[in-house]
């Protein structure tokens, strides 16, 4: 995700130098696997690859020795290190000699980045050599193959913190094609013939194809093409199922510690996995956090159940990394062959199906998709192509609730919110179609036109003499979308609404992830003079420290913690607590879904500077909302005839 909506020409030239370079270095080390039937000639070549066409200043490639010193051979090298090479004693031991990146990287089968060799501790054995030849930074990537570390591939570069994300992402995949290549020659001159060395040398190019780099797990490729064989082999006779995973919480633990330290956590929740499912079983990671099982012969729907149970139980123990605990859950969805469907996708979408039900209830994590599911799912698809084409004919309109101060009484804002009316004043209520724009993409077109309706509305409101401030919801996709800034932009432009006089409304979850990039995104947004706040706060992770580190300026209870205030001691201690720790960071507090009178004389003890809700007034259309500004409605003058507003 851009920090900018536009990078400077600088930076774009360096971003396509980088990718052109990327680019070269691996088509040119795969060209070296495909020719190579020496392990040292690919050795050499792969060094050469990385010092004159990656544009490092030295590399080298070591193997580990199985002997009481923990020894690592060198095997190749290239650039200008070699005297440095001479002069130093690298080792695997877990022991001064085997801490710093080549021995740690084979040890742990981890890549191992020293960021700046002045500074850092563990390369403290080789810091004067490191100096005498100008190298400030250091990467050291396991040649991973299945489950054995075949040697190491190690990187100097002349500045310190060289190794940023991408070129670690793309080093990674180079030492990744590296490790296979090495495999590839050990296979080739294991057998006795050439017929037979071929075939397995094109085995594992398939197998290397079509595995998960991060966690040597077949990848969705592989996935669907062990599900084509399965359905192909049994012919509707022998039943299996797909099981979908989630796991949930690992974008915080990323954003706690790293991702490093998250890769092995990751780790260790593959391996608890492995542990308790069924011999036979086949285990994928399909994205980030999602997983695929394929579970062949179960003798019931009990049995499936089991391996739920089994793996939830799995993650019942936290897991522990740089003095944190982390608590990982999950939820499972779960297609079944043949009754479900014989058809590969078909089985995919209908276990996506069933895991989202599973997410969305609160108490069971496990669901198997039933015909009612699919009911839905031909229901959700009818609305998305209606959607469309509602999208292309206008059908969408804007309503405006109010937000009014508690102080004066009086309305200083609204809230803009998308109503869908069909053709002959049939109204789709939002909680049906935002979900699906949500999943479909179309949020972005939806969400476009509404930033832009909302503006020139409230500038009409401003040249009629009521200089209201305007409330956007923004969805995640929108949120992330790198031209973010670009639409904000131009809809304050074609509007000629002030910035200050426009709030983008965001969730909590939605500022969980790239913390420096959010932070940035969020600050360019008020640098132009944009309101932010944080929408149904309470209900995501509540953090302390994004309320201290995040420019934004109000905070909005969420509904659910207003509805029962009045008859729930809890709950009002909740609304107590968020207003006082609003206004310790400064921000203003509004209170969604206030509805009766005992709300609004409670909140107003409690400090709170804002209410929204049906007690003064319902989301309105334009022209209706145009009429309550003329009338001059006031809070005050509602509390002193205390009739609540009907809903």
């Amino acid at each position: 995700m851009k920090k900018n909506p536009e990078q400077p020409p600088d930076a774009k030239k360096h971003d396509l130098a980088r990718a052109t370079r990327a680019l070269n270095a691996l088509s040119a080390c795969n060209e070296a696997i495909r020719v190579a039937d020496d392990e040292t000639a690919l050795l050499t070549e792969t060094c050469r690859v990385v010092v004159e066409i990656a544009g490092y200043p030295f590399a080298w490639v070591g193997l580990p020795i199985d002997d009481a010193q923990c020894s690592i051979k060198i095997m190749a090298q290239a650039g200008s290190g070699k005297e440095y090479l001479n002069n130093i004693l690298v080792t695997w031991s877990d022991d001064e000699l085997g801490r710093g990146p080549a021995g740690t990287a084979i040890r742990t089968k981890q890549p191992c980045v020293v960021h700046n060799t002045s500074e850092d501790p563990t390369f403290s054995a080789w810091r004067k050599a490191a100096t005498q030849h100008s190298f400030n930074s250091v990467l050291g990537l396991p040649l991973i193959y299945g489950e054995k570390c075949l040697g190491v591939l190690v990187i100097y570069a002349n500045e310190p913190d060289s190794f940023d994300h991408e070129e670690h992402e793309f080093l990674l995949h180079l030492a990744s094609n590296l490790a296979f290549g090495l495999q590839t020659i050990k296979i080739a001159h294991q057998h006795d013939t050439a017929l037979l060395s071929l075939q397995e040398t094109q085995e594992d190019l398939n197998r290397f194809t079509t595995l998960d780099v991060r966690t040597g797990l077949p990848n969705l490729a592989s996935f669907q093409q062990l599900l084509s064989h399965v359905i192909d082999k049994s012919k509707g006779s022998r039943p299996f199922a797909v099981y979908l995973l989630r796991l949930e919480g690992l974008s915080r633990v990323h954003e706690i510690i790293g991702h490093e330290p998250a890769d092995q956590i990751l780790l260790t929740v593959i391996k608890r996995f492995l542990e308790v499912l069924p011999s036979g079983a086949t285990l994928a990671r399909i994205t980030g956090n999602k997983f695929a099982i394929l579970m062949k012969d179960y003798a019931s729907n009990s049995n499936l159940v089991g391996v739920f149970d089994s793996l939830q139980k799995s993650l019942v123990n936290s897991i522990y990394s740089k003095g944190n605990e982390f608590h990982l859950k999950m939820s499972c969805g779960v297609a079944c062959y043949p009754t479900d469907s014989q058809n590969i996708d078909s089985l995919m979408r209908m276990a996506e199906v069933a895991l989202q039900h599973a997410r969305k209830n609160r108490d069971k994590k496990y669901q198997c998709f039933d015909t009612a599911m699919g009911t839905e799912v031909t229901k959700n698809l009818a609305l998305e192509n209606s959607m469309r084409v509602a999208l292309q004919r206008g059908e969408f309109i804007l309503h405006y609730q109010p937000k009014v101060d508690f102080t004066t009484g009086r309305i200083t804002g609204a809230e803009a919110l998308v109503r869908w009316l069909k053709p002959g004043n049939e109204m789709v209520s939002p909680a049906d179609f935002i979900p699906i724009a949500e999943s479909t993409g179309l949020i972005i077109p939806l969400g476009h036109w509404i930033l832009n309706e909302a503006c020139i509305q409230a500038q009409s409101w401003h040249n009629a003499g009521y200089p209201l401030q305007i409330a956007v919801n923004l969805s995640a996709l929108q949120f992330g979308h790198p031209k973010l800034l670009r639409w904000v932009a131009s809809a304050l432009k074609q509007s000629n609404l002030p910035a200050h006089a426009l709030e983008l409304e965001i969730t909590e979850s939605m500022v969980i992830g790239d913390v420096s990039d959010v932070i940035s995104k969020l600050q360019t947004l008020r640098d132009i003079g944009i309101k932010l706040s944080i929408d149904d706060f309470g209900t995501g992770y509540s953090s302390l420290s994004y309320l201290k580190r995040f420019p934004v300026d109000t905070l909005k209870i969420d509904q659910s913690f207003i509805k029962d205030m009045d008859s729930n001691p809890s709950d009002a201690s909740i609304v107590s607590t968020i207003i006082n720790l609003a206004h310790e960071f400064s921000l203003t507090v509004v209170a969604e879904g206030v509805e009766t009178a005992a709300h609004v004389e409670l909140l107003r003890d409690k400090g709170c500077d804002t209410l929204q809700g049906y007690f003064f007034s319902r989301p309105l259309a334009a022209e209706a909302f145009a009429e309550l500004l003329h009338s001059g409605k006031t809070l005050n003058e509602l509390m002193e005839s205390h009739v609540d507003t009907p809903q």
